[in-house]
């Protein structure tokens, strides 16, 4: 090799060096994140809480985490957790804690106390204990993460948490996130209470003023924050959007090809999951099996039956195959309009058959309810549809409030978590 071959050989090795270390200040980082997942006390809470670790793991799972160490149950609840953050903080260098858990009161000190090893390691702690700004707000704040999220009443995470979460690995700030979890949790409630067969149940749905977030610290806090070098990005499976079937669609493609229930299960995933009320109450005694699924990059519930259901029907019959799938479409809550697709469905008068393909609710335009369209095929071919008057109420005004913003209560301030060591 001559000499200028040499230097040339030299330069390419800096420059490609240069460009592995990254930008100025760059550091690999090695991340972790806790998930707990409690819903102890409640019908089925076996079958929710392997619901929560599948679905918000699947989130996890997709993110910049070395490891994610997930926690299942109410017993020992504390002592487990803290033991759980202070081993990931002896190998990591940040640790996130996301809790999908009830009340739960932890005093400040003994917190503190507990966590002293892991001191210096928290960014972020997202809680969606209810009454959690009374409850544990506090302990979590004396350990100074650099941002803590709690609610201020009776919470509801089911639109909001995989929101968060999906923004979150997208490299997202947390206060915009929060912010819009909010706002759409407040715009889905409303939206719920107004369908048809809701107006008796408004007394006994807690009201949406207790998901209400608290974020206590850094408001711009990223995934990135503290970790320049994580990867940021989100599967086009898991992106929040209401042409794909909104909350409910981004939870059925996070869980797709992950989960299923069958048997004495399956009455209890009924009770606790809120579906489009598509089926008949014969056909849901029939269920043996749900599985969700995946195709066309859309996520859908499937329904082994026992056997074909037969139901009548304002003069006719309505049929449910073995297998009937729902798969949601378009669910916006802006708009309060939702859609659904079918497979397995027909119903039959006289000689003859329609195949349902797909179900539509909007309000109707006299301001009173909704209106559905059922689309069908005649014979299974020929299209069909017909529009029905369902009934239901108007909405009543949302109030236009986002989530309480707090500083850290540190007399050295918000600082990055990996210069407190």
């Amino acid at each position: 090799m001559t000499g200028k071959q040499g230097l040339w050989g030299m330069a390419l090795a800096a420059a490609t060096a240069v460009a592995a270390a990254g930008p100025a200040g760059a550091q690999d980082v090695r991340a972790a994140a806790v998930l707990m997942v409690e819903d102890e006390g409640y019908p089925g809470a076996a079958l929710t809480e392997r619901l929560g670790t599948t679905l918000y793991g699947r989130f996890l799972g997709e993110g910049p985490y070395a490891k994610v160490q997930t926690l299942v149950g109410r017993g020992r609840a504390n002592e487990r957790l803290a033991a759980a953050i202070v081993a990931l903080a002896r190998t990591h260098d940040v640790v996130d804690v996301f809790c999908s858990i009830h009340t739960t009161t932890r005093d400040p000190a003994a917190w503190a106390r507990a966590l002293a090893p892991a001191r210096g390691k928290l960014r972020l702690v997202y809680s969606t204990a209810c009454y959690g700004n009374d409850e544990e707000r506090a302990a979590w704040e004396a350990l100074e993460p650099r941002a803590v999220v709690t609610h201020v009443g009776i919470n509801n995470p089911v639109v909001a948490l995989p929101y968060v979460l999906s923004g979150w690995l997208a490299g997202r700030p947390l206060g915009a996130l929060v912010t819009e979890a909010y706002r759409e949790t407040t715009l889905a409630s409303s939206f719920l209470l107004t369908l048809p067969g809701m107006a008796g149940t408004r007394d006994l749905v807690p009201s949406v003023d207790g998901s209400r977030p608290v974020l206590t610290g850094d408001r711009s806090l990223t995934i990135r924050s503290g970790a320049p070098r994580a990867r940021v990005g989100v599967p086009q499976d898991l992106r929040y959007d209401r042409a794909k079937g909104g909350p409910i669609g981004l939870a059925l493609r996070a869980l797709a090809g992950r989960f299923s229930v069958g048997g004495g299960e399956v009455r209890g995933l009924f009770e606790r999951v809120s579906l489009p009320p598509v089926l008949p109450a014969a056909a849901l005694e029939q269920v043996e099996r749900v599985t969700v699924e995946s195709a066309r990059g859309q996520g859908l519930v499937a329904l082994a039956l026992r056997r074909r259901v037969e139901v009548p029907f304002e003069g006719a019959t309505l049929r449910v195959e073995p297998r009937a799938t729902l798969t949601p479409g378009r669910a916006d809550v802006t708009t309060r309009s939702i859609e659904v697709r079918t497979t397995g469905l027909s119903v039959r008068k006289g000689i003859l058959r329609v195949r349902l393909d797909r179900l539509r609710l909007w309000p109707n335009p006299n301001g009173r309810g909704y209106l559905a369209r059922a689309h069908a095929g005649l014979w299974g071919f020929i299209p069909v549809w017909k529009t029905f008057d369902v009934g239901g109420t108007a909405p009543g005004p949302i109030a236009d409030v986002g989530p309480i913003f707090r500083a850290m209560p540190s007399s050295r301030g918000i600082v990055d978590a990996l210069t407190r060591r």
